[in-house]
């Protein structure tokens, strides 16, 4: 007999974004039930603390980053009706460095 692998099915945005919401957001402070600051949509980070929650699966945090584009922040704005926007640079990157970025201060000191 075959092993398989049961496939999870993936939400659709709003619902992710609504789960989303239930977490705390970690670049503009909004609180569980609360919109991000921006309008409309969900912060990228917002979407990290979710699935560290257990709200959303790996499966659909893929199809969060796929819509957030090639080059993204944790303050990128997903849903809302518009394209994803990353929130202003003020100085373009000037080597193709990759940067760990982590979503506690104490991972941060590990």
């Amino acid at each position: 007999m075959p092993i398989s692998t049961p496939t999870v099915p993936t939400r659709d945005l709003a619902s992710l974004c609504d789960l989303a919401r239930l977490a705390r957001c970690r670049h503009c402070f909004a609180g569980p039930h609360q919109p991000c600051d921006c309008i409309g949509g969900v912060h990228l980070v917002r979407f990290a603390c979710a699935v560290r929650c257990g709200l959303i699966a790996g499966p659909e945090i893929s199809l969060v980053l796929e819509l957030a584009g090639d080059v993204f922040t944790s303050g990128t704005v997903i849903g809302g009706g518009r394209p994803p926007v990353a929130p202003h640079v003020s100085e373009p990157v000037k080597s193709p460095v990759h940067h760990q970025v982590h979503a506690d201060p104490e991972e941060a000191a590990l």
